[in-house]
């Protein structure tokens, strides 16, 4: 009996995202590495480069025809003809394109610079909040599903109303920072 093979298309919606997470936590794990990498001083143009094309690809997705609400940067650079063009052969997101995919890596290498740079304020000001969420990063995720299915739910939430929503948000958010530093449902929920 002959099985139908499946399209290789087909199978990568489902799985194409894993190479970003499994990007991510390599990243992560190496971290140091790859700070030490970038900090050696005949490295620091490629780093520069990697930055200002990090902040090229930004301003690449701000000149997109794409709207989600009435507050979306968008600059007119580009025809949208030119973007849609581009998007659609480099950057397209089921099946992740090769430059979502140099972009990812571009952003992993500026955060990564931005944050050894300013750490220490950035420690100040917000590793209060963010510590904690990053630490038990699997939880918050698990938790913020059936958050967010819950604030869906909410008719107000609905309106777009900017200030409503980015109030919610916040709520959300120091809910769950409230969550993970009481420990909440640590038991059944992994970490």
């Amino acid at each position: 009996m002959a099985s139908a093979a499946l399209p290789v298309r087909g199978l990568l919606p489902l799985l194409v995202w894993q190479v970003l997470f499994v990007l991510g936590t390599v990243a992560g794990y190496h971290r140091a590495r790859i700070v030490a990498w970038f900090s050696a001083p005949r490295r620091r143009p490629l780093l520069t480069g990697c930055v200002l094309l990090a902040a090229v690809l930004a301003v690449f997705s701000w000149t997109g025809p794409y709207f989600t609400n009435a507050y979306d940067v968008r600059l007119a650079l580009l025809p949208e003809e030119v973007f849609r063009s581009v998007y659609d052969a480099l950057f397209q997101r089921t099946y992740l394109g090769p430059g979502r995919l140099l972009n990812v890596l571009l952003v992993v290498v500026a955060a990564y610079a931005l944050l050894t740079a300013y750490w220490r304020p950035l420690h100040r000001g917000l590793g209060w909040f963010l510590l904690p969420l990053g630490r038990a990063s699997l939880y918050v995720f698990v938790v913020h599903v059936f958050l967010v299915l819950a604030a869906a739910n909410v008719p107000a939430l609905r309106q777009g109303d900017v200030w409503l929503n980015t109030a919610a948000y916040a709520v959300v958010l120091a809910l769950l920072w409230l969550m993970v530093r009481t420990r909440f449902l640590f038991r059944l929920i992994p970490r």
